[in-house]
């Protein structure tokens, strides 16, 4: 695999990610871990961001 391969892969596993974790505060009734999910899939997310402009540059 090259570089933009690896990316790509990496990007649709942490867009993966991002969703499990929004699927996951949905199921819980615990307040501060479904802020804590919620909080950390934007961060998945806005990294997903970074990564289609990494792919855009390689």
């Amino acid at each position: 695999m090259d570089a933009k391969q690896l990316v790509e892969q990496s990007l649709r596993n942490m867009q993966t990610s991002a969703s499990c974790m929004r699927q996951a505060a949905s199921r819980t009734d615990d307040v501060q871990i479904k802020n804590i999910l919620t909080h950390t899939a934007s961060q998945a997310e806005a990294s997903v961001k970074q990564m289609q402009q990494i792919i855009n540059q390689l």
